[in-house]
C-alpha cells in the first residue's frame, strides 16, 4: 500500500462506520414509533367496567409516543405518534438532508371500549395499537381473565 492509498482507505472506513451508525440510530428511532396491525378484538373480563377502564388507563398512561384520554363513558382513546418505515430509510440513505424525512410522523388513534355485563366487562379493541400497548393490555386481560 502506498502512502497515497492509506488516507483513502481510512476515509472509506470512516464513511462506512458513520453510515452503519446512521442505520443503527435510524432503527433505534423507529423502534416503538410504529403502529402495529389494526386490531379488532373482543374479550370478556372479570370486574366492573370502571375498574377495568382504570386498570387499562394505568397500564397505558406512560407508554412512549402515545397519549391516553377518556372518550365517551367506557372508552379510552390512545393516540400514537408513528413514523413511517420509509422515513427511516430515506433519512439514512440521504443523510444529512434525509433527516427531514423524520418529520413525516403522523398520529393514529386506537380505541378501547368497555361495556358491563353483570359483574363482568366486555372489552373491545379497535385500531392500530403499538406492540408495547398490546403487551400492556394483554397483562390487564391476563390479570382479569
Amino acid at each position: 500500500m502506498s502512502a497515497n492509498e492509506a488516507p483513502l482507505l481510512i476515509a472509506a472506513i470512516v464513511i462506512l462506520v458513520l453510515w452503519a451508525a446512521m442505520i443503527w440510530i435510524g432503527l433505534t428511532i423507529s423502534r416503538g414509533v410504529r403502529a402495529g396491525d389494526a386490531v379488532d378484538r373482543t374479550v370478556l373480563l372479570r370486574g366492573d367496567s370502571a375498574e377495568v377502564l382504570q386498570d387499562l388507563h394505568g397500564a397505558l398512561a406512560d407508554a412512549p409516543n402515545s397519549y391516553v384520554e377518556r372518550g365517551t363513558p367506557g372508552e379510552l382513546h390512545i393516540t400514537f405518534t408513528v413514523l413511517p418505515d420509509w422515513a427511516v430509510g430515506i433519512a439514512v440513505i440521504l443523510f444529512p438532508l434525509g433527516l427531514v424525512a423524520l418529520a413525516a410522523r403522523r398520529q393514529v388513534v386506537a380505541v378501547t371500549a368497555l361495556s358491563s355485563e353483570g359483574s363482568n366487562s366486555r372489552l373491545h379493541l379497535r385500531g392500530p395499537f403499538s406492540n408495547l400497548a398490546i403487551d400492556r393490555i394483554n397483562r390487564v386481560i391476563h390479570l382479569r381473565s
